[in-house]
């Protein structure tokens, strides 16, 4: 395979208007959404798109005929410029492709946080557990001291009958 020469452009393509219109409309389309997706708008002459798709000024000009008349696109003129525009469905489709992708992304967001505060709510019980059983250890633990020092204390206060034992 080839190298890419690096001024190549790449367009993601709509499969179903790549059957329905053939590879140069669809090609068409996507040049055009790459300007909307940026937020500009394609006034580009007829000679610079043709050159940068790759096809001849007259299959470009039939194109913006066949894509206007089927309502794929839309051209708008202001004095020495044409803009070029995708069909208000194109707009639509993305936008609730946009819309949906931006509710998947807050559906994710909020379950990272949700496994963040589970993890965090675990870590602070397990914390907690641990600080009781050391309090419940140190009480323990004192009591036992005390009980020794008492029955160390009862050993030495008893009085112990020595005659008892033999000589």
């Amino acid at each position: 395979m080839g190298k890419v020469p690096k001024n190549t452009s790449f367009y993601k393509l709509n499969k179903q208007l790549l059957r329905e219109l053939g590879p140069e409309a669809a090609i068409l389309i996507a040049y055009i959404q790459e300007y909307e997706a940026q937020g500009k708008e394609c006034f580009a002459s007829r000679p610079y798109i043709a050159k940068q798709l790759g096809i001849s000024e007259t299959t470009l000009h039939r194109l913006f005929q066949r894509l206007t008349k089927s309502g794929h696109i839309s051209i708008t003129r202001d004095k020495n410029k044409r803009f070029l525009h995708t069909s208000r469905l194109f707009k639509m489709n993305r936008q609730a492709v946009q819309n949906e992708q931006g509710k998947l992304f807050k559906m994710n967001s909020e379950a990272v946080q949700n496994e963040h505060i589970q993890r965090n709510t675990l870590q602070i019980n397990k914390s907690y557990k641990e600080t009781q059983e050391k309090e419940l250890l140190a009480k323990q633990a004192a009591a036992d001291k005390e009980a020794y020092s008492n029955f160390k204390k009862s050993l030495l206060n008893k009085q112990v009958d020595y005659s008892d034992l033999p000589e």
